[in-house]
C-alpha cells in the first residue's frame, strides 16, 4: 500500500518507507520537492475537492515513478490517499481505479482516509485570464496558446515538471510565444519532484522513468487553476496521437501512451463531475492532426516563417537522453513523437529547424548512432504504411460507444499520410 501523508511526527518521519509520499507545507520535512503546498494556496482560494483531486494524482504520478515497470507486465499497484472527505470519493473508487489503469496499464486500487489538513498558507492571486490552457512546452501545447490567442482569448498556461531540462523545455516554448505573438502569456508553473532518498529515513527511492502518469497530474493542476479563475479548460493535443493507433497488427497501441485517449478524458470528466468538479474540460484539438494543427497555427499568426520558427523552438522527443556528447534534450527524430512531428511540419509546408540527431550527424557516425533498435518505429511505420488503416482497426481502439467512427477513420488515415511523408535513408 503506497500513501499520501499530510502529517507525520518526528518519530514517524524517521520510520518512512518508500512507499509513503508525505507532502508538507513549503519549507517542512517532505518527500517532495515543490513550492506547492497540499492544500494549493499558491493557486489561488481552490475548493477542497480539487485540492483532493490534486493529492489523487500526485500519489499516482509518486508511485508510476518510484516502483520499476517489469518487462512486458502489469504492475499491481495500491494506493491510499488522504483527502478532506473521503465519503464524497469513495463510490468511485473502481472507476478512477480502472482509468488509472487505462492511463499507465497497471492494476490499481484506491482506498481514501480523511487526512489532518497542514497549515494553510497565504492564499495567492490566481493569474488573469479567460481559458486555461494545458502548457508541456510541445509542439500541440504551443498551438493551442497560438490559436486562443489568435481567437481574441486571454490563456493561462498551466504547466508542472519533475526533471528541470523539461522545465527548461516550457521556458523555451513561452519564450518563443512571447515573440511570435508579441506579449508574454500568463502562465503558472510548478516543480513536482519526489527526492532522492525518503526525509527522515533516508531510505533509496526506485526510479521508473515511464512517467504514463503525468498528464493526470497535469490536468489535476489545470483543473485547479480553472476552478479558482472561474475558466474552462483546454487540452491540447492531436486527435491522431490521442487515438494512441498501433503501428504494427502485434501491438495493442501505438509506441505513446493514453495521456488523451478520448475514453480516458471522457471517463475521467465523468467521473470528475460525478465527485463535484464542476470544471469543464474540453480536448480542443481532438478531430485534427497535428499537421492540421500546424496549418491553423500559421493562419493565426499570418506568417508561415514565423509559424516555423515558433514550432521549431518546441520539443517532442520521446525518447531524449540518448548521446552523452549532446544537450541531453536533444531530440532524436526517430520516435515517434519526432516522426508525428517531422510529418506535420512537411504537411503544413512549414520550415523544420529542429536539431535532430538522426539529420545532424552524418558519415559513420550516423550510421553508427541510427541502429536497428533505433531505427525499428520507422520501420514498424513502413510496415504499416503498406497496410493502412482499415475499418477493423478502429474497433481496436476502445473508443466510448458515441464516438464517431467514420471520423476516427478519416483521422487515422490522415495522420498517416502526413507520417508517410518522412523519409530516413
Amino acid at each position: 500500500m503506497h500513501r499520501l501523508l499530510l502529517q507525520a511526527s518526528a518519530s514517524r518521519l524517521a520510520a518512512l518507507s518508500t512507499d509513503d509520499l508525505l507532502w508538507r507545507p513549503y519549507g517542512e520535512p517532505s518527500s517532495v520537492e515543490t513550492t506547492l503546498g497540499p492544500r494549493l494556496e499558491g493557486l489561488g482560494s481552490v475548493p477542497p475537492v480539487h485540492a483532493d483531486f490534486v493529492r489523487l494524482a500526485a500519489l499516482a504520478f509518486f508511485v508510476d515513478r518510484t516502483v520499476p515497470r517489469p518487462r512486458m507486465l502489469r504492475r499491481v499497484l495500491a494506493i491510499e490517499v488522504a483527502v478532506s472527505d473521503p465519503s464524497v470519493w469513495e463510490p468511485h473508487s473502481e472507476r478512477l481505479a480502472a482509468l488509472l489503469g487505462l492511463l499507465t496499464g497497471d492494476e490499481w486500487s484506491i482506498s481514501w482516509r480523511r487526512g489532518r489538513e497542514p497549515r494553510l498558507g497565504d492564499l495567492t492571486e490566481p493569474p488573469s485570464g479567460d481559458l486555461c490552457v494545458l502548457f508541456s512546452g510541445g509542439a500541440d501545447s504551443t498551438c493551442g496558446v497560438a490559436i486562443a490567442h489568435s481567437a481574441g482569448r486571454r490563456p493561462i498556461l498551466v504547466s508542472h515538471f519533475d526533471w528541470r531540462n523539461i522545465g527548461g523545455q516550457q521556458n523555451k516554448a513561452l519564450t518563443a510565444l512571447e515573440a511570435a505573438l508579441g506579449v508574454k502569456p500568463s502562465s503558472v508553473s510548478w516543480r513536482f519532484a519526489r527526492i532522492g532518498s525518503q526525509v527522515g529515513s533516508q531510505a533509496e527511492f526506485q526510479n521508473e522513468t515511464s512517467r504514463r502518469s503525468r498528464s493526470l497530474l497535469f490536468i489535476a493542476l489545470g483543473s485547479a487553476v480553472a476552478a479558482s479563475t472561474g475558466n474552462d479548460l483546454w487540452i491540447a493535443e492531436n486527435g491522431f496521437t490521442s487515438l494512441n493507433p498501433p503501428l504494427t497488427a502485434e501491438s495493442l497501441g501505438a509506441l505513446s501512451t493514453r495521456t488523451t485517449h478520448p475514453a480516458f478524458v471522457r471517463g475521467l470528466v465523468e467521473v470528475l463531475r460525478d465527485v463535484g468538479l464542476s470544471v469543464h474540460v474540453e480536448s480542443r484539438f481532438a478531430d485534427m492532426t497535428k499537421g492540421q494543427m500546424f496549418s491553423v497555427v500559421a493562419t493565426a499568426l499570418g506568417d508561415a516563417k514565423r509559424a516555423g520558427e515558433l514550432l521549431s523552438e518546441t520539443h517532442s522527443c520521446g525518447k531524449p537522453l540518448q548521446d552523452v556528447h549532446r544537450e541531453p534534450d536533444a531530440p532524436c527524430g526517430v520516435c515517434l513523437g519526432c516522426l508525428v512531428r517531422r510529418g506535420a511540419f512537411i504537411a503544413a509546408g512549414l520550415r523544420d529547424d529542429t536539431p535532430y540527431i538522426e539529420r545532424t550527424l552524418t558519415g559513420t557516425a550516423r550510421r553508427a548512432w541510427l541502429s536497428p533498435k533505433r531505427r525499428s518505429v520507422y520501420q514498424a511505420l513502413q510496415d504499416r504504411l503498406d497496410v493502412g488503416f482499415e475499418e477493423e482497426d478502429i474497433l481496436d481502439l476502445g473508443l466510448p460507444d458515441d464516438f464517431d467512427l467514420d471520423t476516427a477513420l478519416q483521422l487515422l488515415r490522415d495522420g498517416l499520410n502526413e507520417l508517410a511523408q518522412v523519409q530516413i535513408p
